[in-house]
């Protein structure tokens, strides 16, 4: 008996970086993978830059590195990302310089997993919305 090939559901993941900093290299991986790299100083401008990927449906553990010129690993930070194919999946990055003491600067990197904000549902039309129970106060 040959085994049936079982369709992978697929979802695209989009990419924003949002990068004040031009020195350096972001890399993006999931499951281990490396998905994207990039300059720092292509991003640098004043829209944010959006890339998108596509990926199984699904959990996948993420990973963001970020790189400085000499491609020395500066900092980075893992998450849990669920990739739904019927929703929008964004992963956004943020390359920043924000104050650490009173004179030096640090690079400082944000990023916001796919999923962390669940979407609002809207009700169904075809569905009864449930109304509470009219509470009377007897006098």
């Amino acid at each position: 008996m040959a085994a049936v090939p079982v369709a992978i559901e697929r979802a695209a993941l989009r990419i924003k970086i949002d990068a004040s900093v031009t020195d350096g290299t972001l890399a993006i991986f999931a499951d281990h993978d490396l998905l994207l790299t990039t300059g720092l100083r292509d991003h640098a401008a004043a829209d944010p830059a959006a890339l998108e990927k596509l990926l199984p449906a699904g959990p996948h553990q993420l990973r963001v590195a970020l790189y400085r010129a000499d491609k020395s690993l500066q900092t980075e930070k893992e998450g849990l990302g669920e990739l739904r194919a019927d929703s929008e999946n964004t992963l956004i990055i943020r390359v920043t310089k924000r104050p650490k003491m009173l004179v030096r600067r640090e690079t400082a990197l944000e990023v916001i997993w796919p999923s962390a904000i669940s979407p609002q549902r809207q009700p169904s039309p075809d569905r009864p919305r449930l109304l509470r129970p009219l509470s009377r106060t007897i006098a």
